[in-house]
């Protein structure tokens, strides 16, 4: 039997321009992922979220946080040190105390809405 010669597909410039960008797209959409997915793990602590929800309204240093959470200041210190390796929290130093506030990367709404690069969270009731 007699085989059929295969053909060649010829594919434009554009095509190839086309599929790297999508290429790129779904990498940028699995860096999106991991990042939401990090973020809502860490908020997912109810002590690190109260803290975050409290520092949206005001900043405040360490022993305000745990007066005001009823948090041990130890605790309140260790979720705080959690937060800022994420990029979520910042701190400043004010003379002798150390004041935390949301980071100036997240965009706070009304101090009701955040914007975590990946998607935004609404704290409304």
């Amino acid at each position: 039997m007699l085989e059929k010669p295969k053909l060649k597909k010829i594919v434009s410039k554009k095509t190839v321009l086309k599929k790297a960008g999508l290429e790129k797209a779904k990498r940028a959409s699995k860096v999106d992922q991991e990042l939401a997915s990090r973020r809502f793990k860490i908020l997912g602590d109810k002590n690190r979220l109260s803290i975050f929800k409290f520092l949206m309204k005001k900043p405040c240093p360490v022993g305000d946080l745990a007066l005001a959470l009823g948090i041990g200041r130890t605790l309140v210190s260790h979720n705080l040190k959690i937060l800022r390796a994420e990029g979520l929290v910042a701190a400043k130093r004010f003379g002798k105390s150390i004041v935390y506030t949301i980071s100036e990367d997240l965009i706070v709404e009304n101090n009701e809405t955040i914007d975590l690069d990946c998607c935004k969270v609404s704290f409304s009731q």
